[in-house]
């Protein structure tokens, strides 16, 4: 008898493979020990002292530490979907960061054989899981002479009656460059058009 229980039945149906960040665990060798960290796309780190005044550091302190909510907490949910029009709390799902809320999107809307079309140059965690899913995948390439900007043009021609899902980062990841109002609209129509998740 194998040692090894049985994956759901999700997780069976997928090539379990798993691929070697290599220049994300060259760079976490060295970057918590220089003075500037010149491959990180992020910033110095705050402490608890640079983001709470002394009352908001005492209630923190007396906070009793148990259970959070799964979904997040409730009144977070509620403050988070004023931001929308016409949402509450029960349509927000708050995770513990990008990587996590990347995994529950992707595994929630790609199957095995679902189009997708990935940006890049990108941050490769959403590639990752389409390719793990087994998503047929379409490569979107920002270019330099167009101010690393996605192309909806050449986007349009990619898309098709079988693309599910379209995988936007932005702000870029790693180039920075911000689409517009403009872009963002026009990008919003074509999923619309092709009833495609962005």
């Amino acid at each position: 008898m194998s040692r090894y229980k049985k994956l759901s039945k999700d997780c069976a149906i997928l090539p379990i493979m798993f691929f070697e960040f290599v220049m994300e665990r060259f760079q976490s060798l060295y970057e918590n020990e220089v003075d500037f960290n010149l491959s990180d796309s992020g910033v110095h780190p705050l402490t608890i002292n640079d983001l709470l005044n002394e009352e908001e550091m005492q209630h923190f302190l007396n906070m009793e530490i148990g259970y959070g909510y799964s979904q997040g907490d409730p009144t977070l949910r509620e403050n988070i979907s004023t931001w929308y029009p016409n949402k509450n709390g029960s349509n927000i799902l708050v995770t513990n960061g990008s990587a996590e809320a990347n995994f529950v999107a992707a595994w929630s809307l790609i199957n095995p054989g679902d189009e997708v079309i990935l940006m890049l140059p990108n941050y490769m965690q959403v590639p990752g899981l389409a390719k793990i899913i087994g998503a047929d995948i379409k490569y979107i390439y920002l270019k330099e002479e167009n101010d690393w900007h996605l192309d909806l043009n050449e986007l349009k021609s990619l898309l098709t009656n079988q693309t599910k899902l379209i995988s936007i980062c932005n702000p870029s990841n790693p180039t920075g460059a911000v689409m517009s109002d403009e872009e963002m609209k026009e990008l919003a129509s074509l999923a619309r058009q092709f009833d495609v998740y962005v």
